[in-house]
């Protein structure tokens, strides 16, 4: 059986300790391969990113090696390293109690709100913002020309606080409308985006969707309440279409043209605002 051993080893302790260490391709497939069960990675291909881009930190979460040397935590951090062939710095406690293992990982998952509500002190809707910065991460990513569930889901809590912290003042801006059909964050998403485009017309179109103004047969802003009505679950890929279906409402009412009906197939290239 492969026994992990610190790098560097110290001396004179049976409790648990923790070393700073260089973890390499090589010394993660050990790590790995001590390791005598785990439960499904489903985290590697966001770690993988992270690292490739060399935005890994160092961060408290350590690597766990029980007392007989084998893996008992970090599989997916490991199986990363491997994936991006990358060398990154990680923190590994040694020493760890077998029996404890029950308590690794029970505790709540800090989410990209929690990150957003300790690093900014003057943003409202946590949840909701890191909701909508969710899409538009990967929307400009992709330089506005597609978006894909599989896009938001590589999205991590540090992209998102990036985004926030470079496009302040546009995410303070944005205002949570509390009657919208569907999904506050798709529709402020595409706020967002209308923002660039024409600020007083992005808050004209919203308080006609918020107050449901319907003037005539067709208008495209009702049309829009009504297609997000039909949406249903709130779930990634229906996220896109009301993102593409304020889009295309949008391009509708800038052009003062009726709309009786907003289609949107994810096989479709994405709208583009006008």
């Amino acid at each position: 059986m492969i026994r992990i051993t610190p790098q560097p080893l110290p001396t004179g302790t049976n409790d648990v300790f923790v070393v700073t260490e260089e973890v390499t391709r090589k010394r993660a497939e050990m790590m790995l391969a001590s390791s005598p069960g785990n439960r499904k990675c489903t985290r590697v291909d966001v770690y993988v990113k992270q690292m490739k881009e060399g935005k890994w930190k160092l961060v408290p979460d350590c690597i766990g090696i029980d007392e007989e040397g084998r893996l008992l935590n970090g599989h997916n951090r490991l199986e990363a390293v491997i994936k991006a062939d990358a060398i990154v710095k990680m923190l590994v406690a040694y020493n760890i109690k077998r029996a404890d293992m029950a308590m690794i990982d029970i505790g709540k998952m800090r989410t990209p709100g929690d990150i957003l509500a300790f690093a900014f002190d003057n943003i409202d809707n946590y949840n909701n913002i890191a909701a909508t910065v969710r899409l538009l991460v990967p929307y400009y990513r992709n330089n506005c020309e597609g978006l894909s569930a599989r896009d938001t889901r590589l999205v991590t809590g540090a992209d998102i606080a990036d985004f926030v912290a470079a496009n302040h003042d546009e995410i303070v801006a944005l205002k949570f409308p509390h009657r919208i059909p569907f999904s506050p964050s798709a529709i402020m998403a595409a706020c967002f985006v209308f923002n660039r485009i024409d600020v007083f017309d992005s808050g004209q179109f919203m308080e006609c969707l918020k107050s449901s103004y319907n003037p005539y047969d067709g208008f495209p802003i009702k049309t829009l309440e009504k297609a997000l009505v039909n949406l249903g679950a709130r779930n990634d890929n229906n996220r896109i279409a009301a993102f593409a279906k304020a889009i295309k409402a949008w391009n509708f009412w800038r052009q003062n043209k009726a709309c009786k009906q907003l289609k949107w197939l994810d096989s479709e290239p994405f709208p583009k605002p006008i």
